[in-house]
């Protein structure tokens, strides 16, 4: 009977140990998740900007119109989706996201680069860099 007993008190312990590992476990693989989306809207941003500033020199001062200027010239294989076209006379792009999910994401990559929260897309105009937006 107490081998009964001490079974029954460890299939429960390793049921809680399990059921708590996977609720804290959970937050860290979401935060991950985010910071990772986070980072590969930064890279694009990167490229994009290089792409851009290749653009303006190869083109004495003008800068692309829309992103697909910068694929027709070979400045870009492709566009991710999302992104909305640069901003006339700089190098910079924003993206546009919906969602909790992506405004979590999107706050994020502000972060990154000194925005606090998340701006409209029509008024980023005078923002420096690159700018996630809803």
């Amino acid at each position: 009977m107490v081998s009964l007993i001490a079974a029954l008190l460890t299939i429960g312990l390793l049921c809680l140990l399990g059921i708590l590992s996977w609720h804290l476990l959970g937050n860290v693989t979401v935060d991950a998740s985010k910071s990772a989306q986070a980072s590969a809207l930064v890279n694009q941003s990167s490229q994009f900007a290089a792409a851009i500033l290749f653009y303006t020199v190869e083109h004495v001062g003008t800068t692309p119109a829309t992103f697909e200027d910068l694929q027709v010239s070979q400045y870009l294989n492709n566009i991710p989706a999302g992104w909305l076209d640069p901003i006339p006379g700089s190098t910079i792009a924003s993206r546009a996201l919906s969602g909790e999910e992506a405004a979590n994401v999107c706050a994020d990559f502000n972060l990154r680069y000194g925005i606090q929260g998340i701006p409209n897309c029509t008024s980023t105009g005078g923002i420096a860099t690159p700018v996630c937006c809803q």
